[in-house]
């Protein structure tokens, strides 16, 4: 269905199109980069854990250059960051070289967080404050950083929660990255407004009532100099 979508004329101007195909170890991950590819795709490569995962596309491509089967010329890989073995090969996996032949070029354009599968695979607890995920996301954000390339945050799940999507957003922001992946189109134009607006970066945290919590905060103060 998704590639008989885009076999269709795109139009002159709009978005990039990516398509998260599936990983390398599955009997379809060949065919999906193939014929992808062979339609101006690019493609979002799940469950990187390698270089040699980034090298695996670049020679899936090659196979198609040499038969005539890719007209446009210039392509990107993106790698999604979702497992432990991932998060400590993220350093070699954006050092990998981008790929050029015969006047095609593939560019290893980001590097995307996967949230819900590094969650699982770390062992770790889904939470609102997402503390377990912060260690990697940082991993990925100074790969990114370094190399040059674009760095997405996981989605937030409950399409819904305006405000948990917000609160990822700004945190996102605050670690460097440069976007965020989503699960419904309902998400994007949050999304798009949060990321357009730094000075979301700056906001005070909401306090329900102020002065019943600097009258708190006065409490904390001076029992701790009563105890002194």
């Amino acid at each position: 269905m998704v590639l008989e979508l885009l076999s269709c004329p795109p139009p002159s101007e709009g978005p990039e199109i990516l398509v998260r195909v599936n990983r390398l170890e599955t009997p379809w991950a060949e065919q999906d980069i193939q014929e992808f590819v062979k339609i101006g795709a690019h493609i979002v490569l799940p469950k990187v854990q390698s270089p040699s995962d980034v090298r695996k596309v670049h020679a899936l491509v090659q196979s198609q250059i040499n038969e005539g089967m890719i007209l446009k010329h210039d392509l990107q890989l993106w790698c999604m960051i979702e497992t432990a073995q991932g998060v400590l090969n993220v350093k070699e996996i954006a050092q990998e070289s981008s790929f050029v032949a015969q006047g095609h070029y593939m560019e290893l354009k980001g590097l995307i967080v996967g949230s819900s599968d590094l969650t699982k695979d770390l062992g770790a607890h889904a939470t609102p404050d997402r503390h377990p995920l912060l260690p990697s996301i940082a991993q990925v954000v100074l790969a990114a950083r370094a190399n040059d390339l674009v760095a997405i945050d996981g989605v937030t799940f409950d399409v819904q929660n305006v405000a948990e999507l917000e609160k990822h957003c700004i945190q996102a922001m605050e670690m460097g990255l440069d976007g965020k992946s989503l699960l419904h189109p309902i998400q994007i134009e949050e999304i798009n407004r949060i990321f357009s607006d730094s000075k979301l970066l700056n906001k005070p945290p909401a306090i329900d009532d102020p002065e019943k919590y600097s009258l708190e905060w006065a409490y904390d103060v001076d029992s701790w100099q009563r105890a002194l």
